[in-house]
């Protein structure tokens, strides 16, 4: 996994098994021999900023609930882990994660864009309107092609 972001293993796995996969993956910070109250509370505790989990057992499923993102492995999940998600990988590829992080925030950007730039042409055709200095057309043809160029905007999500 990416190191763009704090890596933290929980898990009710054994230590030494924790730490073969963390090593595996890269992650720093384990946390083993859990069980789910304590899964609960870390990510209670993590979650005040930000935290995207993934999980797969009916152990996983209140702290995926908790999480800001939970992930569930779709193959090899519970069914209440898979309820508890917010994101259900079909494959149960993780190394998807880093592509699910990047495309979120390729999306978050794209919906910012929009907004300021929607907000911004409602605002330079509606005061002109409003004071007469442009027809009322005009002002409705811009409002009607900023929707046009947020839904081509859009498109640039899909690409890849």
């Amino acid at each position: 996994l990416k190191k763009s972001k704090n890596l933290i293993m929980l898990t009710g796995d054994n230590s030494f098994n924790a730490n073969f996969v963390a090593q595996k993956l890269g992650i720093e910070n384990v946390f083993a021999n859990l069980k789910v109250e304590d899964k609960l509370k870390h990510a209670s505790e993590y979650s005040k900023n930000g935290l995207v989990m993934i999980g797969d057992g009916i152990n996983d499923a209140p702290s995926l609930s908790r999480a800001t993102v939970g992930i569930s492995l779709g193959k090899v999940g519970s069914a209440t882990a898979i309820d508890a998600s917010d994101v259900i990988l079909l494959n149960d590829d993780i190394s998807l994660i880093n592509y699910l992080l990047k495309k979120a925030s390729f999306t978050s950007t794209i919906a910012k864009q929009n907004l300021i730039f929607a907000l911004l042409i409602i605002v330079l055709a509606s005061i002109p309107s409003l004071l007469g200095l442009i027809p009322l057309w005009l002002a409705v043809s811009l409002h009607e092609g900023s929707s046009v160029l947020v839904g081509l905007n859009c498109l640039r999500l899909i690409k890849d």
